[in-house]
């Protein structure tokens, strides 16, 4: 696995790919109709159904897809990641070992924030299964913010020395 991350091309091309893919679908279900249809919270009959405590969170997180606002985490991911790999490309040597244990543990960073972050998909989940447009979008930019900020930091942490 080290040998693999020791090339900061190696890192940049995943990334971006995965950027790309999470941005394209983030955009494509901005303003989508269907989308917007499965979002549960953002039907006015289905709001009797809720805790106090869930629902102004919820209601707000669907307003907030349902209006089309996701596009701004794509957007937001594609500048982060961007200049994540044009740090990464600028740095024309493969990383030292000292490099790949900073990666790896930043990498390690948004694992766990990943694994904090399907514990609490799970529970919503289990709560409230007929919710699960949200919750999983929740997921989703949840869990690549944390590996795209956290290779973020890697490289910003990299460059200083």
């Amino acid at each position: 696995m080290k040998r693999i991350i020791k090339s900061p091309s190696v890192n940049a091309v995943c990334l971006g790919l995965l950027t790309a893919f999470y941005s394209i679908i983030f955009i494509a279900t901005s303003g989508n109709s269907d989308f917007i249809k499965a979002l549960y919270y953002s039907r006015l009959s289905a709001l009797e159904d809720f805790l106090i405590v869930d629902r102004y969170f919820w209601l707000n997180w669907s307003k907030f897809l349902a209006d089309g606002q996701q596009k701004y985490i794509a957007f937001a991911l594609i500048a982060i990641t961007a200049a994540v790999i044009i740090m990464l490309l600028l740095r024309r040597r493969p990383l030292d070992e000292y490099h790949v244990d900073r990666l790896l543990f930043c990498l390690i960073a948004a694992l766990v924030i990943t694994i904090i972050a399907i514990a609490m998909f799970y529970l919503s989940f289990f709560f409230a299964s007929h919710t699960i447009v949200e919750n999983f979008t929740l997921f989703i930019a949840v869990h690549w913010a944390a590996v795209v900020l956290s290779d973020f930091v890697f490289v910003i942490l990299c460059n200083r020395n």
